[in-house]
């Protein structure tokens, strides 16, 4: 299922304010019952990359058919990542990924 796209953790947070919980038209979501903070809000860290790991997958960024402007705003994303310190796996490499990955299309994503 794909989710919403926004500009910060700041305003994930914030959607994820409205959107988490139960929905009767998703039955999966009653896990969710008894375990929603007030806001996800209260768990932004300024600090919260120290230390993380964070891997660039490769082979999509660097294919000769990537946008120019979509890789150069990646590794401007990548540099701001390791500036507030998270250690930056590059490459991130999935063993046989072409294998696990060759029957997979577009066509089995099914938005709601």
């Amino acid at each position: 299922m794909g989710g919403p796209i926004v500009r910060t953790v700041e305003d994930a947070a914030a959607m994820l304010d409205v959107v988490a919980g139960y929905d009767p038209e998703d039955p999966i979501t009653t896990n969710s019952e008894g375990h929603i903070p007030k806001s996800y809000k209260t768990f932004l860290d300024r600090n919260g990359l120290r230390g993380a790991r964070i891997g660039v997958f490769r082979p999509y960024l660097d294919s000769p058919t990537t946008d120019p402007q979509i890789k150069a705003l990646t590794e401007k994303a990548i540099r701001d990542l390791k500036s507030r310190g998270a250690e930056i796996v590059d490459p991130f490499v999935i063993p046989n990924f072409d294998e696990l990955t060759k029957d997979i299309t577009a066509a089995i994503f099914n938005p709601i």
